[in-house]
């Protein structure tokens, strides 16, 4: 099966408008050769612009398209400290979002909650139909397309609160994608995107 390009998986989430490209400014590594990223709000694909997105305050899907079955790794804060480091190309080693430990997920995004902090980070991962962290899973085109809601937000130690009643104007989101090595020291990583979902 043919691997798709970085312009398949961008057209699978509603054209260049509609996903982060990581051929431009800020991806490291193999850039676009992994993943891409889209949003949706009450149905409609949102245009993404300098990796920024403006939805209202209520639940949304972030879509990750992946070339094959995957995972990335992603922060998510309502402080823009990691996703300005991630921006700078700082390495992962020195971004706070991932300097914590990871996020315990349910399998197939149940709850529809993000785990928002400074220092930690999430998963995400779509392996195989009994192994994933996504509410929805579509192939198309040779790519797999996976779809989390975010319907909830929690800060570590505190209630879940709905999207609508969240104290922030924005959610910055980074996602790093490693290779994966028995050895730590040769988990390289292969590609980042950088995203923040500024509230109206």
């Amino acid at each position: 099966m043919k691997t798709p390009t970085i312009l398949a998986l961008c057209a699978l989430l509603g054209g260049a408008g509609g996903c982060v490209d990581p051929n431009k400014d800020g991806s490291t590594g193999q850039p676009g050769r992994y993943f891409v990223l889209g949003i949706e709000q009450d149905g409609q694909k949102l245009s993404i612009r300098d990796h920024e997105v403006t939805l209202k305050k209520r639940p949304f899907e972030v879509l990750v398209a992946f070339s094959s079955p995957d995972a990335v790794l992603v922060n998510a804060s309502f402080h823009a400290e990691s996703y300005e480091a991630a921006k700078r190309g700082t390495p992962i080693g020195s971004i706070p979002g991932f300097a914590g430990s990871s996020v315990r997920e349910e399998l197939f995004n149940k709850d529809r909650t993000l785990i928002v902090g400074d220092e930690t980070y999430h998963n995400w991962k779509c392996y195989s139909q009994s192994i994933c962290n996504f509410d929805e899973v579509t192939s198309r085109e040779g790519a797999v397309v996976c779809r989390r809601t975010v319907a909830k937000c929690q800060e570590p130690g505190e209630s879940a609160v709905d999207v609508a009643n969240i104290d922030s104007p924005a959610i910055y989101l980074v996602f790093i994608r490693k290779q994966w090595s028995a050895d730590p020291a040769q988990r390289v990583e292969k590609q980042r995107d950088y995203l923040k979902i500024a509230f109206e």
